[in-house]
Parts: C-alpha cells; sequence; structure tokens
C-alpha cells in the first residue's frame, strides 16, 4: 500500500474516468486533483474555482465541475486545460451531469433551478426550461434515465421529480416523508427504482436510513438501516442486486437489495464525504480531513472483501503492523487494521 498527498479539506466529489485507470476528486479546499487508480500517484491539480467544489462529471475526455463559488468550468480531460466557464447560476452548482451526446450538460443549483448549456458555445440554452421552484427546494441530485430522455431531480428538501429532458415538463413528483434532506441519491433495478440517502448536516443527527422507492408505485418504500450518521454517497453494483454507501459514522456498507441486509462493513477512521466505484471492481471513498482511500473489492457470493490499494491520508496507515500474533486485539480491531493494511 502507499501513500500520497491529500487534499487540504473534506473530499466532496469525486468521479472515474471511463477506462477506470485515473480517478478525479474535487475538494473544499477549491482544486480538483487527477490520480492514477492503480498506484495512488497524483497527477495533476486543476485549479480556478474560488469555492468549494461540490460536484464534478465526466464524459469521455471533458468533465465539468461545479462551486459554491456559482460557476461551471468545463476541462479537456488531455490537455488538463479549462475549456470555458459558465456563469449564470445565482448560487452554488450542486449537480452535473452530461447528456448522452456529450455536447450539453445539465446543471443544478442551492438557487433552484435546473439549467441545461451548450457546451460547443459556452452558452446556456434558453429552452427547455425546467419549472422547478422554491417549494421543491435547492437541487442536490441529478440523473438520466431511459437513455436520457428524462431527467431525475433530488432537492435538499426531499422532493424528487422526473422530466422530460426534450421538453422540460415535469413527468411526476414524489415527495417523500423519510427523509428530511436529501444527500445522495442513485438510479437502481432497471431505471425503475431509485436508492435515497438523507442526513441533515448539523450537530442533532435525524436521519441515517436508506430507502428504496419505486417510480411506478408498485412496490412499497423500503428501508436500508445500520448508519447511524449522515449518508453523503450511494454507489449501486452493476447487477442492481448490490448497493454501497458511505457515511459520516466512519463506514461504507455493502447491502443486498433482494432481501434488504447487510452483507459486509468497512469501518473506518474518519468520518466519510464521497463515494464511487468502477465496474464493481475498484472502491474509492473521500474523508472530512480530506483524504482518499481506494480499495479493490474481492466480491463473493455472500460477501466482499476489500483490499486497500492506497490512500491519501500520511498518518492512518497499518500496512506497516505484524497482528498475526497480537494478543488481547478484539475481532472488531483486528479487522479494521487489515482492512486497512495491516498483516
Amino acid at each position: 500500500m502507499q501513500e500520497v498527498r491529500e487534499h487540504a479539506g473534506y473530499a466532496s466529489t469525486m468521479a472515474f474516468f471511463n477506462t477506470g485507470k485515473k480517478l478525479v476528486s474535487g475538494s473544499y479546499d477549491t482544486t480538483l486533483r487527477v490520480w492514477d487508480v492503480g498506484t495512488g500517484l497524483e497527477l495533476q491539480k486543476l485549479e480556478g474555482h474560488i469555492g468549494i467544489v461540490n460536484t464534478c462529471s465526466i464524459f469521455e475526455e471533458k468533465m465539468a465541475s461545479g462551486s459554491e463559488d456559482k460557476s461551471i468550468r468545463i476541462w479537456d480531460l488531455k490537455t488538463y486545460k479549462e475549456i470555458h466557464q459558465l456563469n449564470g447560476h445565482r448560487s452554488g452548482v450542486t449537480a452535473l451531469i452530461f447528456l448522452p451526446n456529450g455536447k450539453r450538460l445539465v446543471s443544478g443549483s442551492k438557487d433552484c433551478t435546473i439549467r441545461i448549456w451548450d457546451l460547443d458555445k459556452g452558452q446556456e440554452i434558453q429552452e427547455p426550461k425546467f419549472n422547478n421552484t422554491y417549494k421543491e427546494g435547492p437541487i442536490n441530485i441529478l440523473t438520466l434515465i431511459d437513455d436520457g430522455k428524462r431527467l431525475v431531480s433530488g432537492s435538499r428538501n426531499a422532493t424528487i421529480c422526473i422530466w422530460n429532458i426534450d421538453t422540460g415538463q415535469k413527468l411526476q413528483q414524489i415527495e417523500r416523508t423519510l427523509h428530511q434532506q436529501l444527500q445522495s441519491l442513485t438510479v437502481i433495478l432497471n431505471e425503475r427504482k431509485v436508492a435515497l440517502a438523507g442526513g441533515r448536516e448539523g450537530p442533532v443527527v435525524q436521519d441515517q436510513i436508506i430507502s428504496i422507492v419505486d417510480f411506478e408505485g408498485k412496490d412499497e418504500t423500503r428501508e436500508l438501516i445500520g448508519h447511524t450518521d449522515t449518508i453523503f454517497g450511494l454507489a449501486v453494483f452493476k447487477n442492481g442486486k448490490r448497493l454501497a454507501s458511505a457515511s459520516r459514522d466512519t463506514t461504507i456498507r455493502f447491502w443486498d437489495l433482494e432481501t434488504r441486509t447487510q452483507i459486509f462493513v468497512l469501518r473506518h477512521f474518519i468520518p466519510l464525504s464521497s463515494l464511487a466505484i468502477f465496474n464493481d471492481k475498484i472502491l474509492c471513498a473521500g474523508d472530512t480531513s480530506g483524504g482518499l482511500w481506494m480499495w479493490k473489492l474481492h466480491l463473493q457470493a455472500n460477501s466482499i472483501k476489500p483490499e486497500l490499494l492506497w490512500t491519501t491520508h500520511p498518518g492512518l496507515s497499518c500496512d506497516q503492523a505484524e497482528i498475526s500474533q497480537a494478543v488481547g486485539l478484539s475481532e472488531a480491531n483486528r479487522q479494521l487494521m487489515i482492512q486497512h493494511g495491516a498483516k
């Protein structure tokens, strides 16, 4: 296992390149950094934002990043140069997703608006208009379904809306009372259901559940219970039967969505702030100190065994620890140290 440099603030967002060989992370320190997934080496630091980087999205050789500085920046991932700066939102940009052809980008913001941008011209497209209002709340999450024909938005007040991407028409609105605020959302099970994670940032924790909501209303809302603090990251496996979640309670939990049970709990040292999975084999998590942690996932029929590949956190490595003959070490602590490199 290797140690490399870390961000100077929360690792707030991350995304794998299409090949899975590189990862980009964004942070409260206003930078984005590109990492070699295999070695953990920092390949590039991208600077330009003057506020927290809230979100990023990758399409082939392009990346979009959104910030508390209200701007969206488009980057060329071959040269790592900024192509466009897109301005128009009146508050922090919190969600981004490319449309399937890569020529347009959808953005969501704390200003409660959803906007579409022409990336060839570097400007906002005036039509269609998405009539999201202050009642629906600030946009936290965006994703596409039906091959990009419909847009799903998740708002801070826990409202989900489904939109026609061509006309901007709101097709469906789901107001869930299980969550006070939405922090993460991912579509699962052939795009018929969505997993939602909530939580309120602050001293009082009031929401630590994951709920599975059926768009079509055919199944009751299901709950996955286990976390004890706000959940900041969700990632679904390719077959739609497993889900990973990362929380401020310092754990990553793996779930069987058919049985609604926990498969495995990866215990950490520091509260977690972001999560990404590539090809069901590589998992990366960001923590609130700015560290990144990269694991290889060994999948088994009823379990998952993570192998730590590298971390950017300098002080929490166990790779020099020999615990095979340790006396008085609890099984929970033994497993925790093994997960972080102990032999």
